[in-house]
């Protein structure tokens, strides 16, 4: 136990060494801080694609509403049938509408719809740590990918020259 000179505004042995006494329970605050907030395994890599955008030219799309389900929002527990959330971005030209929902195992089902730039959009990129998925856009502006990993995914809309048109902020799928 420390105690504090009158003397002086720092309690006596501030400016010692560290003994053993505190490396034991400096050790024991890492311990105890690794037990109950551990560091994700995957955060360098999710940091990484979270900064790695190769269409800097595209617009960032705006995140404008989210709908994680009627179960989801109630607060009711799943019975095992997926719950399928929407989210929507959009640009000045563009609204990007993203329906994600189960596909059994853990794996996601992503549905998009692309409106607006008349019909300008026919390549969409999807972005997932550790992998890239590109899937055309059909011409009412609809696309989709079957069995994505859960985790952090971005999404790229390109026209048909493939020049960028929006891209998303990363989103958890």
């Amino acid at each position: 136990m420390t105690t504090q000179d009158p003397r002086h505004d720092e309690p006596s042995g501030a400016g010692d060494p560290l003994d053993t006494g505190d490396r034991r329970v400096l050790a024991d605050l890492a311990r105890i801080h690794g037990h109950l907030d551990p560091v994700p395994a995957d955060l360098a890599a999710r940091a990484r694609f979270a900064v790695a955008m190769a269409e800097v030219e595209a617009e960032v799309a705006r995140l404008v509403s989210t709908d994680h389900g009627a179960g989801a929002r109630a607060g009711v527990r799943s019975s095992g049938a997926a719950t399928a959330r929407t989210i929507t971005f959009s640009t000045d030209d563009h609204t990007l509408t993203l329906m994600i929902g189960g596909s059994g195992h853990g794996r996601r089902r992503l549905d998009g719809w692309i409106a607006g730039g008349a019909g300008s959009a026919a390549l969409v990129g999807l972005r997932m740590v550790g992998s890239t998925v590109d899937v055309e856009v059909s011409d009412e502006g609809r696309f989709g990918v079957d069995d994505m990993p859960a985790g952090m995914a971005q999404v790229s809309v390109h026209d048909a020259d493939g020049g960028a048109l929006l891209v998303t902020p990363t989103f958890l799928v």
